[in-house]
């Protein structure tokens, strides 16, 4: 395993050493999935709205939005990761 070697001439795991440093904050990430569930759902109602008659009943505009904030919050949970 990789030492970290400290100026004081101690020797610690890089592993112990970072374990305190970096936490995986998990909470953020569910945040973030509930999120882009929620953004998933609204494009799904918007497509109904859409395409529901048979034909283009209402502009894409607020499809393209939701699209938008669910890529959006699938690319922070990636990062939070």
């Amino acid at each position: 395993m990789r030492r970290d070697r400290r100026a004081d001439g101690s020797t610690r795991h890089l592993f112990a050493a970072l374990q305190w440093e970096t936490k995986l904050d998990l909470s953020r990430v569910h945040k973030k999935l509930t999120e882009a569930a929620f953004f998933l759902n609204k494009m799904a109602e918007q497509e109904r709205r859409i395409f529901g008659h048979g034909g283009l009943s209402e502009p894409f505009e607020p499809f393209d939005y939701y699209l938008s904030a669910f890529l959006n919050a699938g690319r922070t949970v990636d990062y939070g990761l």
